[in-house]
């Protein structure tokens, strides 16, 4: 048999005095789980700048290094679009050779569409020449040159120096493209017989001090920049002005041999005094074969 207790006054009001406590408790909850959310919300926002701060810069640093390992297998695969071209053309690069029809000595014509005088030849141009051998010109752009990252478009060589098809607004010698199109600058005289020669280089370049490179632009396309003693060697640097600098103050250099070589400013100012001093310099108004007359795209 059960027996019943029957609830006495005091024992309600015991219950309700139990029941009170946790009624308040209850209702302050909502407002110490918002509070926490909050502080928790902050800390996650901190953790994630921090972070970014850590994170973001070295994934910068990875893709700049990417791009210049790029880079240097542009220059080698442009070094070896030369060397084809030579076995083809006497042993000579196209701003030598003496049987191409585009780019032609002086007091000589051509007879491709478009051919000009070896002289007044524009960068351009002597990759033109070469474009049965580069296959496209998208090989002629830097992946880090952001300044002319439109001219990704430039997919064809037609129209000129015997390539087949008509010129349109994906050729390279649309006038819409040309030395835009491209981010290596060619040295006139280079030469396959004079292996330590440079052969072409990083657009980014001009006369400057130490002190200036940072702010120096690069000299202007159409540019002949002509290195004929050590101490113009010794003034050439790679630049970082607007819309340069995209190896920093550092790049790329590709050798008559078609080697290629990543450098700092020093090296690229040592390489040019080699060459000078190996094959000569020349005079004031006639350079040596160890001279360097870049063609500025």
């Amino acid at each position: 048999m059960t027996t019943r207790v029957k609830p006495t006054a005091n024992s309600s009001a015991k219950w309700r005095a139990i029941e009170r406590p946790n009624m308040k408790t209850n209702s302050r909850t909502p407002k110490n789980t918002a509070a926490f959310t909050l502080t928790e919300a902050v800390i996650v926002v901190i953790i994630i700048g921090l972070l970014a701060a850590v994170i973001l810069p070295e994934l910068q640093r990875t893709k700049a290094k990417n791009n210049r390992i790029s880079c240097v297998g542009r220059n080698k695969h442009i070094g070896d679009a030369y060397r084809v071209f030579a076995s083809d053309n006497g042993d000579r690069y196209p701003l030598q050779a003496t049987n191409n029809p585009y780019i032609y000595q002086p007091g000589g014509s051509g007879t491709a569409p478009g051919s000009v005088v070896s002289t007044n030849a524009e960068a351009w141009q002597v990759f033109q020449a070469l474009w049965n051998e580069l296959h496209s010109p998208k090989i002629l752009l830097c992946p880090s040159d952001r300044a002319r990252s439109t001219s990704f478009r430039v997919t064809d060589f037609n129209g000129l120096a015997g390539a087949p098809g008509t010129i349109t607004t994906t050729s390279l010698g649309h006038p819409s493209n040309r030395n835009i199109a491209v981010s290596y600058a060619p040295q006139t005289l280079a030469d396959e017989s004079r292996p330590i020669g440079l052969l072409n280089v990083d657009r980014c370049i001009n006369f400057a001090t130490a002190a200036t490179a940072a702010t120096t632009p690069g000299a202007a396309s159409g540019t002949r920049v002509v290195v004929n003693s050590p101490a113009t060697a010794a003034s050439l640097f790679f630049v970082a002005g607007p819309g340069f600098g995209f190896h920093r103050l550092d790049g790329n250099l590709a050798y008559a041999d078609g080697s290629v070589q990543q450098v700092s400013g020093a090296h690229f100012q040592t390489a040019l005094v080699n060459a000078g001093t190996a094959y000569g310099w020349g005079t004031a108004t006639s350079n040596g074969f160890g001279a360097a007359v870049f063609l500025l795209p």
